[in-house]
């Protein structure tokens, strides 16, 4: 009695495990169409000003951003080549779009 239970067990776990693969698919599936549907996508043009987060973290007060600063290239989708100055010398710095943010000139009256 028990042998026709345990094969019987058996060939439930393989179902399940055949199931899961496409099951696990569709979920990714509705939770990236779910992510993109709400998300703003970010996109700078080579030459553009832009701010980048600072690492401040002793006030609350300090700047949160610095620059402008220009982007030079685009690496990906997401990650941009930036010309900072540092110290009085310019290098170029990669950044994720997480850290930039489109820079507003506004002329004083």
């Amino acid at each position: 009695d028990t042998a026709p239970e345990i094969l019987n067990e058996l060939e439930k776990l393989n179902n399940i495990r055949d199931e899961l693969p496409k099951l696990l698919e569709e979920k990714f599936q509705k939770n990236k169409k779910h992510y993109y549907s709400r998300r703003k996508q970010i996109k700078f043009i080579v030459g553009e000003k832009v701010l980048v987060k600072t690492e401040n973290k002793g006030s609350k007060f300090a700047y949160r951003y610095g620059g402008p600063f220009k982007i030079v290239r685009q690496i990906s989708e997401v990650t941009y080549v930036v010309e900072i100055t540092k110290n009085g010398q310019l290098i170029n710095d990669y950044k994720h779009v997480s850290q930039l943010k489109k820079f507003k000139h506004r002329e004083i009256k």
